[in-house]
């Protein structure tokens, strides 16, 4: 189970209190010194930076051992198995509104590159704000929102502009759909920061009023789509940082959230949506997106309408935002306690409601385009494995390479927690450090593929398994964080297969990107034998 391999890695580098779950008597568990059980929102506004978090008593420093010669022990369980996967993603916006087409010529051949190469299936396509009455050919920026009617049960036609919507469908999902982006939500997400500062100012006046008029503002989109397009999706992400970090919520409190659930919640079955599950909270950090998930799921009504528990790595500077940090913790074999706290308690409250869980936004990483791939190749295997992530987005499909040679991270030599950079001007495109690491795992895995027991030996070389029925292959995604070419011997157990298996994959190192290797044989039908070449990551699967 997850637990043993957690407490045998726990064993190996002599961290202590890693499986320390939610802390109090409910849980059975003592209570880590210093911490919070439920945190307060993080400060509001853009992440902001994050020292090295406190509270928490570090373990002694373990020394990472040497690479045995003999090679690396690595253990597939077909017996043991974990979450079911959604996909992989990214925020996503179309680049497009009004029939303002900001990619132009070179449209099919980007979207091509994130869904046909880096096989993105998921995302929140940003379609509003939408609702207001405006001149869209003399509107720069967020436009100047406003209420369509005063009757909050009732969609005025007219109270509605649809130019980014309907763009996102004719130049979005009609060229992406057929590469396989078909797990989407659609973004009118509540934010009374930027979209709809109306819905604030309504918050003051009469609350009520307020989580109606919220909850016609975010199905009026999914009707849209339905209506308009005969589309549904099977998710809606509420929220994106409602409290903390952006606080798009602005002046409202936990207790608003839930309710804002409940209040929508109802609106879309009213509406027909009855299958749409929501992702929520999405909030800046593992710790508060658990915290205010404890106080949404502890309300019934509310809890019913929930099907995962989004969330992001933040602030800024953070272990799991921070690329470098990222290799210099868990990719030196050194995995920080905290964090896999804080992950542990985050899967283990999605499990105890039946929930999945969604890693939906991790960016300035401040590193370049290889260690990028490799710290989060690092970063996704960890989600996977600590908080039983279904789900991993990184920050956008397309950084926009502006005319000043910057973008969304600032300097684009380290901005590569996108799928895709674009310039145009020059119009030209390339893959991110981002793509490349998520494409090691998309580009193998389909929806519903199962994550299997896997363990390592060797704290350095990294692994996370999947059997994939859809296409009847065995996936690996290995990681070797030495500075050593590592030899690996893997064992395969419980798949059933009587003769040996035909491998091939693909292996980024500094030198290269997603080199093909292969096809090899397996030395017998339960083991494989294989060389890992040093600060690499090498992707291999077989057909079972």
């Amino acid at each position: 189970m997850l637990k043993t391999r957690i407490e045998a890695l726990a064993a190996a580098l002599g961290i202590v209190a890693l499986l320390a779950g939610p802390a109090g008597p409910a849980s059975g568990r003592p209570a880590v010194a210093g911490e919070q059980h439920t945190p307060a929102p993080p400060a509001a506004g853009q992440h902001g930076q994050n020292p090295p978090q406190g509270g928490h008593q570090s373990a002694p420093e373990a020394q990472v051992p040497e690479l045995p010669a003999a090679g690396v022990e690595i253990v597939v369980d077909n017996g043991i198995t974990h979450q079911v996967m959604e996909g992989f993603g990214a925020t996503t916006d179309a680049r497009s509104r009004d029939g303002n087409d900001q990619i132009g010529a070179m449209r099919p051949k980007v979207l091509e590159a994130i869904y046909g190469q880096v096989k993105l299936n998921m995302g929140d396509i940003h379609c509003g704000p939408y609702e207001g009455r405006w001149n869209p050919e003399k509107v720069e920026g967020l436009p100047p929102t406003s209420n369509d009617n005063d009757d909050p049960n009732s969609f005025d036609p007219t109270g509605f502009r649809w130019g980014r919507s309907d763009d996102a469908k004719t130049r979005l999902v009609d060229l992406a759909g057929p590469l396989g982006f078909d797990n989407f939500c659609l973004s009118g997400r509540i934010s009374t920061r930027w979209g709809d500062p109306w819905l604030g100012e309504l918050r003051k006046k009469d609350r009520r009023l307020w989580l109606e008029e919220c909850a016609e503002n975010a199905v009026a989109v999914l009707v849209r789509w339905r209506d308009q397009y005969k589309i549904v999706p099977r998710w809606h992400q509420l929220f994106n940082e409602p409290l903390g970090g952006n606080n798009e919520v602005q002046g409202a409190n936990e207790r608003d959230i839930a309710d804002l659930v409940k209040a929508c919640g109802a609106r879309f079955r009213k509406e027909g949506f009855k299958d749409l599950k929501m992702v929520v909270p999405s909030e800046e950090t593992v710790r508060y997106s658990t915290a205010l998930a404890r106080v949404i799921l502890d309300d019934p009504q509310a809890r019913q309408y929930v099907g995962a528990i989004g969330y992001h790595t933040y602030p800024y500077g953070s272990i799991y935002c921070d690329v470098k940090r990222i290799l210099a913790s868990s990719g030196a074999g050194k995995p920080d306690a905290a964090e896999v706290r804080s992950r542990s308690e985050l899967r283990d409250l999605a499990s105890k409601h039946g929930l999945q869980t969604w890693m939906t936004e991790v960016s300035h990483g401040n590193a370049d385009r290889f260690t990028t791939l490799r710290g989060r190749a690092v970063q996704i295997h960890d989600e996977l494995l600590y908080a039983d992530a279904s789900a991993f987005w990184g920050m956008f499909i397309l950084t926009n390479l502006r005319p000043t040679g910057r973008s969304h991270g600032g300097d684009p030599a380290k901005d590569e927690d996108g799928m895709v950079a674009f310039d145009p001007k020059a119009q030209t495109f390339h893959l991110l450090g981002m793509g490349y690491a998520v494409g090691h795992y998309a580009r193998f895995l389909s929806r519903g593929a199962v994550r299997v027991e896997a363990t390592s030996a060797h704290p350095l070389v990294q692994v996370t398994a999947f059997r994939d029925d859809g296409r009847k292959t065995v996936v690996l995604v290995l990681i070797n964080n030495a500075r050593a070419a590592a030899q690996v011997k893997v064992s395969l157990k419980g798949f059933g297969n009587r003769e040996r298996l035909t491998f091939k994959g693909e292996q980024s190192t500094a030198k290269s990107f997603w080199a093909e290797i292969g096809p090899f044989q397996s030395e017998s039908p339960a083991g494989l034998a294989l060389s890992l070449p040093a600060e690499s990551v090498t992707t291999i699967s077989a057909g079972l």
